[in-house]
């Protein structure tokens, strides 16, 4: 149950604050647009694994929700290659963070796995009815570059309930690519009318894999959409929609 009742917010600020407030880990966010032009972080970061800078780093439950359906409250990391940022990071063994309604956009991580999300070790993302687009993780220094959109490590999980996840790109300038959409080394559940499409993994020199979904740990896709995704690879490409690796599930369209 929440801490405290769920409050509503309507400014950046003001959700800044809500985020760093202990007592309150559920809010409602009023239509519009959401400028995360900063890297906001919650909880002690001397412990911190996330690399690479972040809008939002959240080592805590917390519960995200556009306010009205009707409006959808967007959430912009105002990101570029000059000024790289993903959106969201979430760490912790207690992190379960659940965001509904929310449109997630503008992240651009260099170097760093996840231009939209980052999931780590113990922590768990849940996505319900919301639009992951827009953002890129560009390999410029690095061999591989994986999580146009959204990265998991090891234990950790990701759900996408109704999510369009759609036009992120994963981009090896120096190697391989994967995953433009999702790359998935943890727990993947896609389900309810979600759909990866439109995602691009481009790897220059290197082998391309999945341009939709790179999965390489334990994923479960029901009822699900995977199309018009690519895969581009000087070195090769594998898998346009899907490049599996380890341990998958499917009872998907198209």
């Amino acid at each position: 149950p929440p801490l405290s009742p769920e409050i509503e917010v309507a400014t950046v600020d003001q959700l800044y604050a809500a985020l760093g407030d202990p007592t309150v880990d559920a809010v409602a966010l009023e239509g519009g647009v959401y400028q995360l032009n900063r890297s906001f972080e919650v909880g002690d970061p001397t412990v911190s694994e996330v690399s690479g800078p972040s809008a939002i780093v959240l080592r805590r439950p917390f519960r995200l929700r556009s306010a009205d359906s009707s409006q959808r409250a967007v959430l912009n990391a105002t990101a570029s290659a000059a000024l790289p940022r993903r959106l969201l990071a979430v760490e912790g063994e207690s992190s379960a963070v659940e965001l509904s309604g929310v449109d997630l956009t503008g992240g651009y991580s260099v170097d760093s796995w996840g231009g939209a999300a980052l999931v780590l070790d113990g922590a768990s993302l849940t996505l319900t009815h919301c639009r992951v687009h827009g953002h890129t993780m560009e390999a410029a220094t690095v061999s591989t570059a994986a999580g146009g959109g959204v990265v998991t490590f090891g234990g950790g999980r990701l759900v996408l309930d109704g999510t369009i996840v759609e036009e992120n790109v994963a981009y090896g300038g120096l190697g391989r690519a994967g995953g433009g959409g999702v790359a998935n080394f943890g727990t993947l559940v896609a389900r309810g009318s979600s759909s990866i499409r439109a995602n691009k993994a481009i790897a220059v020199g290197g082998l391309a894999g999945g341009g939709g979904l790179n999965n390489q740990g334990v994923a479960s896709l029901q009822d699900t959409a995977v199309l018009a995704n690519e895969a581009i690879g000087d070195g090769g490409a594998i898998g346009g929609g899907i490049y599996n690796l380890a341990n998958l599930t499917l009872d998907v369209a198209n």
